[in-house]
C-alpha cells in the first residue's frame, strides 16, 4: 500500500540565504556519517573534484565542459564516470546537466551485502514527465534481482518522484502531485530497510510517500549505482540537474539525515525545517 504527503507543504521554502547554514562547510560533517558503511557521495557543485574524462587526467574548469568523472568524497573512493558523448555538462551555478536523451554515470561495483538499510539524498531539478527516469539505482532494474534500490524522477509519465527498493520482493513508493511537477528544484531523501519493510520518500524535508508492501529478506547486493539512466546508459534517462548526491548503506537518524538534506539543499536554495 502507498501512501503519499500531502500537497504543497513538501515544497520547501526558497531563500537566498541560510541564516547560520550559509556559511556552513556540512561536507566534513557528512562524510563523517559513513563511519564504515559503504556508499557515495558526490558533489557536482565543485569543479575541483570533477574531470572531463574518465581516466581523470583532465580537470573541468568551465562552464559546458563534459563530466565524465566525478571524485567520490566519501571513503570508499567509488568514483562515478562516463565516456564519450553520453557525458553530462557542467555549469558553474553548481550542478551538471543531464540531457534525457544520453547521458549517465555509472560506479563500480559497491558491496552492499552486509546491510539491509539505505539512506540515498539527492538534490536535483527535474526538467521534463515525459517518461520514467533514473536519478539513481543499483543495478540494472531495481524490481527484477535482489538487493536492489533506485530513486526516480518522474517515477512514470506523471508528475512524480519515486523510490524503490526489493530484498527478494519489490515495492515502491510514489508520490504523484502538481507540487512534484517538472520544472522543480527539490531536495529528496529516500529510506529503506528490507528487515522492516521500510521504504519512505522525502521532499524538502517532508516525507510525502512511503510503503508498507512486503520487501522480502536479505541484504542489499554489490553492483554498480546508475546514475541519471538505467544500466550504465540503457534508458530511463534523467532530464535535469543533479547538484550533490549521498548513498549511505545505513539508516540515519534524524539528526543525521536532517545534516545529510541540509548538505544536499545548500547549493540549491532550498531551506530544511
Amino acid at each position: 500500500m502507498l501512501t503519499s504527503g500531502i500537497g504543497n507543504r513538501c515544497r520547501g521554502r526558497l531563500s537566498r540565504s541560510f541564516g547560520d547554514l550559509s556559511t556552513v562547510n556540512l561536507t566534513p560533517q557528512v562524510q563523517a556519517l559513513f563511519q564504515s558503511n559503504a556508499g557515495i557521495m558526490l558533489d557536482l557543485t565543485l569543479s575541483s573534484s570533477l574531470y572531463q574524462d574518465s581516466a581523470r587526467t583532465t580537470p573541468v574548469t568551465a562552464s559546458g565542459q563534459p563530466i565524465g568523472s566525478v571524485t567520490d568524497l566519501s571513503p570508499n573512493g567509488k568514483n562515478a564516470s562516463s565516456t564519450g558523448g553520453s557525458r553530462p555538462l557542467w555549469n558553474s551555478l553548481g550542478y551538471g546537466t543531464f540531457d534525457g536523451f544520453d547521458d549517465y554515470m555509472q560506479t563500480a561495483a559497491i558491496d552492499f551485502t552486509a546491510t539491509d538499510a539505505v539512506t540515498v539524498v539527492a538534490s536535483v531539478r527535474k526538467l521534463s514527465d515525459s517518461s520514467a527516469a533514473i536519478i539513481d539505482e543499483l543495478g540494472p532494474v531495481y524490481s527484477s534481482g535482489g538487493g536492489r534500490f533506485g530513486l526516480f524522477g518522474p517515477s512514470s509519465a506523471s508528475p512524480s518522484f519515486g523510490a524503490g527498493a526489493m530484498g527478494n520482493i519489490a515495492a515502491a513508493a510514489v508520490y504523484n502531485n502538481v507540487a512534484a511537477a517538472a520544472p522543480v528544484t527539490s531536495v529528496l531523501c529516500q529510506e529503506a530497510k528490507i528487515s522492516t519493510d521500510l521504504l519512505s520518500l522525502r521532499m524538502n524535508g517532508v516525507q510525502v510517500a512511503s510503503s508498507v508492501a512486503d520487501l522480502g529478506t536479505g541484504n542489499f547486493s554489490s553492483q554498480a549505482l546508475n546514475i541519471g539512466a538505467r544500466n550504465g546508459g540503457a534508458y530511463a534517462f534523467f532530464n535535469g540537474r543533479i547538484s550533490r548526491l549521498l548513498v549511505i548503506g545505513r539508516l540515519l537518524t534524524t539528526t543525521e539525515r536532517k545534516t545529510a538534506e541540509r548538505w544536499a539543499a545548500q547549493p540549491v536554495g532550498i531551506v530544511i525545517p
